[in-house]
């Protein structure tokens, strides 16, 4: 999660809810080690452009204990990455790594948000909190199943059906894939639908998480 999400009242309340997390947080934020060195997180960033993971630390004036804590400057990136991580089994590249991943969910914000091309979370109200949260599961666990029907669309090659012949790259999200192709299944070829479920099935298998989910579901 980018610096939004950063407080120090969410680490433990993710680690209580057995959530793994990596966060960025502000260099300017207070960082100790487990020898009590104190100081703003941005002196904790190598020159070097190697990430340096910091062992024991608590974050913030007040002394938060996180797992690990890495910071790191590279060559081409316009601003220090101060990270804070559950994920002290990993190494501090494994950690860089891991939060250069929340970029490909920027990809997902128009599905989720916009009202014509996606789920229309930005057009919804609901006044009753209760409500609100039973309806934000459902539609995660429905984007989480659509974006994995895309997968098993561009396993099975369903995906060269909706771009240019020349493109090798991906054009439609994952998905976004599978939001066309569900509302497809109805009148779908039996040679494409046949594929299509074994395909869909291998990856939900794949992801023992899932199974657990739907199959508790």
């Amino acid at each position: 999660a980018d610096r939004g999400f950063a407080d120090q009242a969410l680490y433990p309340a993710a680690q209580a809810m057995r959530l793994e997390y990596v966060v960025r947080f502000r260099q300017d934020t207070i960082v100790t080690d487990t020898f009590g060195k104190s100081k703003p997180a941005r002196e904790w960033v190598p020159t070097n452009g190697r990430p340096k993971r910091v062992e024991g630390p608590a974050i913030t004036a007040k002394a938060t204990q996180v797992p690990v804590i890495v910071c790191v400057k590279k060559a081409k990136m316009k601003e220090s990455w101060c990270l804070v991580s559950s994920r002290a089994d990993l190494t501090a590249a494994e950690i860089v790594e891991l939060y250069g991943k929340r970029f490909t969910t920027e990809e997902n914000f128009r599905d989720t948000k916009d009202i014509r091309f996606g789920l229309g979370l930005s057009a919804t109200h609901i006044g009753v909190p209760a409500r609100r949260d039973r309806l934000l599961l459902l539609c995660a666990l429905a984007q989480a199943l659509l974006t994995l029907l895309g997968a098993a669309c561009e396993r099975t090659g369903l995906d060269r059906r909706l771009k240019a012949n020349t493109s090798k790259k991906r054009t439609h999200s994952l998905f976004r894939q599978g939001l066309f192709w569900f509302s497809a299944i109805p009148t779908m070829r039996d040679d494409w639908f046949e594929p299509l479920m074994v395909a869909f099935e291998e990856i939900l298998r794949e992801r023992t998480k899932f199974t657990g989910i739907f199959a508790t579901i």
